[in-house]
Formats: C-alpha cells, structure tokens, sequence
C-alpha cells in the first residue's frame, strides 16, 4: 500500500510538471507582428499592448 501511494504520488508530480507549458507562448509576449504560434481563424481580433500580468494580450470578437 505505502509503494502504491508513493508510486501515485510521483505519477501526480511528473503530470503536473509536465503540464505546465502545454501552451506555446501563453502570455503571448512573443513575436514581432503577431503573437508568436497563434493566428486568428476567423473573426475579429486583435494583439493588444495592454495585459492584464503582462505587456501584451489579445482580444476577440465573436458570436459564439
């Protein structure tokens, strides 16, 4: 029981710090024009220079 507890306690660890960038550039203060690995699909958006914990953010605007 302990080695089973042991063995989920670092599988709980190693998911969680493996987790932690999942996200490319998820402040999205990379990038020169756009934000760097993002790109708007379809609508309205923007690369704004007002984040909230940051200097960049985005904005959007949609229907859904």
């Amino acid at each position: 029981m302990r080695m089973l507890l042991g063995l989920l306690a670092t599988f709980c660890l190693l998911g969680f710090a493996c987790a932690q960038n999942l996200v490319p550039n998820p402040s999205f203060e990379r990038g020169l024009t756009n934000p760097e690995s993002w790109r708007l699909s379809s609508g309205l958006g923007k690369w704004e220079s007002f984040g909230r914990t940051g200097k960049r953010c985005v904005s959007v605007t949609g229907s859904g």
